[in-house]
């Protein structure tokens, strides 16, 4: 008469539980946040300071003041380098001035900027694409780091 063979609970209980732990660490080292480095270019001098502001989705782009985080940085060889850390995995839009005056804040003339601008997702002020808008200048972060290129006009 042949062996049954023998189900050995105790192991295949600390087998699953090991897969279980293995399987849980793999997901948990995704991360879920990342780094927006925001590489401006075009500047016409190196006077003032680069203020950056970040949106999310409903926040007003054309109101300072609704943006998520802003960041400041210093003008070197008609460029400038800001870093926005730690972000949750989301769709953003950035805006860019350049604060000649050092003033920390955007100067308008008759109503229009003043100080050079640029927009993130190649967006460009015009009549034909009109006013800046989350959806026009929007972006994904879904990697632990995200360069957005931008151009001051």
């Amino acid at each position: 008469m042949p062996l049954k063979p023998r189900i050995n609970m105790k192991r295949i209980c600390i087998t699953f539980i090991i897969i279980l732990a293995l399987s849980g660490s793999s997901q948990a080292e995704k991360p879920e946040a990342g780094d927006i480095i925001i590489s401006v270019s075009g500047f016409k001098s190196a006077k003032g300071i680069a203020i950056a502001y970040l949106f999310r989705q409903g926040d007003n782009v054309m109101k300072i003041g609704t943006h998520t985080v802003r960041q400041i940085g210093k003008i070197d060889d008609n460029k400038a380098v800001l870093i926005f850390k730690d972000l949750p995995f989301d769709e953003y839009a950035v805006t860019v001035f350049h604060d000649e005056n050092n003033n920390g804040k955007l100067d308008h003339s008759f109503g229009l900027p003043a100080e050079p601008m640029g927009f993130s997702n190649g967006f460009k002020m015009g009549i034909l694409t009109g006013l800046p808008g989350f959806d026009k200048m929007k972006f994904r972060l879904s990697a632990a780091k995200r360069i957005v290129h931008i151009q001051i006009n």
